[in-house]
């Protein structure tokens, strides 16, 4: 006689996570000296650049992030930094490296 094997069971794929109703999307580009920062938030965005240790080097606030806003950053040593957008309660960020 021959034995019955058990079904094949397969693992439930992983779960898409929804998407972040509090998110802002972040569109940040570095080129010679210049920071470009975009974002799709129709209304008043406050703009902040930390250094990789976290201390905040420059805040700009946007009236309308979807168009884009060019930050004078030429000054600012070369290195990563991180671009944070906040308008209300939703946020978003970018890693951006200037100088380099």
């Amino acid at each position: 006689p021959v034995a019955a094997s058990a079904p094949t069971r397969f693992a439930p794929a992983p779960e898409t996570p929804a998407a972040n109703p509090n998110a802002i999307k972040v569109k940040a580009e570095s080129v010679a000296g210049r920071l470009t920062v975009k974002t799709d938030n129709p209304g008043p965005t406050r703009v902040e650049l930390t250094d990789a240790g976290g201390r905040p080097v420059l805040t700009y606030t946007m009236m309308n992030g979807q168009i884009p806003t060019v930050l004078k950053v030429g000054q600012l040593p070369a290195g990563a930094y991180i671009v944070r957008c906040t308008a209300y309660e939703k946020t978003g960020m970018r890693r951006v490296m200037i100088g380099q």
